[in-house]
């Protein structure tokens, strides 16, 4: 029997294995295999191009950081080269050694030393200007007290260089009853001074100095003013220690009559600090010129920035004639008096006027026997109702002349001439 025939003859089952071809099973297991090593390649590509990507993205990322951050750097760079520009101009350039760093410094393009000097402010050229002219005062005298004991006291003040040989102008209470004068000039130089000249109603004075070639000041023109004006004062406030100081402000009014004493003056009224020791000193105006000798300011405690300065037009001729002649010849009543207030009027039946309190000796008054409590109300038909009303009419005329008064006397009106004479400063 063909052995083919007997193993596959119909419903017979055999137990055999089936035979496989070695060479076909080996080819299709190189085939699978090459197709895993292709799939892991590609995987593995994957997971390279995807860390490119994000490497590509930080890069990216550091990239932009590193940008903003150079424009902050560089801002705060040029802020602070601003800042150390402000600084050394300030400072001034100082010499380095040669192990010190320095920046380099570029000086100003877009502008002239003088337009840089008013964008600071105007007041520094002002100062600069004026502050040569301007001197500190010290007065030295002596007082005695209510035990009869006499003793040494020093004040300062102020004054204004008005010509070249050493003259100078201040007020005369900075020096009067001074038995010693010392000047000392914005260098630090000091002089011993002599009194020329002094004028107790118009509250000027003038001492001069051995020296010559001195920086004197410029004389303005204090009929131009205009409140709202800028103006600076200059002088020695609260003594020698700040000699030279300048304070700013505005003209605040003109022409205000401000009672002092026995005498009203009329002055110029600013905001700039005045303070005790400013007295004498000089407010200019926006070209460095004196408009205004220093002389007071309201000290009160509801009272602020109200100070007042002597018009340089009244002053002139005051300053010109204690040079020429050491003196002002003024004439005098003699009196010592103040105004009639209302309610002394309405209480008393008073006219109005002024009532005297004083008769001073060897006054025209005393000799012509005007008494105390006498009240003023003409002089030669010219009618008074006030003492700066007063003290004007009677300037109106010369020592030696004759002046009819009219007064009301116990309940009466009564005339007598007095001859002027020369009022004593």
């Amino acid at each position: 029997m063909d052995p083919y025939m007997e193993n596959n003859a119909p419903g017979l089952e055999t137990s055999a294995e089936p035979q496989v071809d070695s060479d076909t099973t080996d080819t299709a297991f190189s085939e699978e295999y090459k197709a895993f090593l292709e799939y892991k390649q590609k995987q593995e590509n994957k997971k390279a191009d995807r860390k490119r990507h994000r490497t590509v993205q930080w890069i990216a990322l550091l990239l932009i950081l590193a940008f903003v951050a150079g424009i902050v750097v560089d801002g705060q760079t040029n802020i602070y080269d601003r800042t150390l520009d402000a600084y050394s101009t300030l400072m001034g350039n100082q010499p380095a050694s040669s192990d010190t760093f320095v920046l380099d410094q570029q000086p100003p393009t877009s502008s002239t030393a003088n337009e840089t000097t008013n964008a600071i402010s105007p007041v520094v050229a002002i100062a600069k200007k004026s502050l040569p002219s301007i001197v500190a005062i010290e007065s030295t005298g002596e007082i005695t007290n209510l035990f009869g004991t006499r003793y040494q006291t020093t004040s300062t003040g102020s004054g204004i260089i008005i010509s070249e040989d050493g003259y100078i102008v201040t007020n005369q209470h900075v020096v009067n009853g001074a038995n010693a004068l010392r000047v000392i000039l914005q260098d630090h130089t000091e002089f011993s001074a002599t009194l020329i000249g002094q004028d107790a109603l118009s509250d000027l004075a003038i001492i001069k100095i051995d020296k010559t070639g001195l920086p004197a000041a410029t004389i303005g023109d204090s009929s131009t003013l205009e409140v709202g004006e800028l103006v600076v004062a200059i002088g020695s406030p609260v003594g020698l220690s700040f000699a030279g100081s300048v304070t700013s402000g505005i003209i605040s009014g003109i022409n205000r009559e401000v009672y002092l004493g026995d005498k009203t003056m009329n002055l110029i009224q600013t905001d700039a600090a005045i303070n005790p020791g400013n007295s004498g000193g000089a407010l200019v105006n926006s070209q460095g010129e004196v408009i205004g000798i220093n002389v007071l300011k309201f000290a009160d405690a509801q009272v602020e920035g109200m100070s007042f300065s002597i018009p340089i037009n009244e002053a002139k001729p005051i300053i010109e004639e204690l040079i020429n002649k050491g003196e002002i010849i003024r004439p005098n009543l003699g009196i010592r008096g103040r105004d009639v207030q209302d309610q002394e009027q309405r209480l008393n039946g008073w006219p109005q006027g002024v009532v005297i309190e004083e008769i001073l000796p060897d006054s025209g008054a005393f000799q012509a026997g005007l008494s105390s409590q006498d009240i003023i109300t003409h002089v030669n038909d010219v009618r008074i109702d006030s003492i700066q009303g007063l003290i004007e009419v009677i300037q109106t005329y010369q020592v030696e002349d004759i002046v009819t008064l009219t007064l009301w006397r116990e309940e009466q009106t009564i005339q007598l001439d007095v001859t002027l004479t020369p009022r004593q400063n």
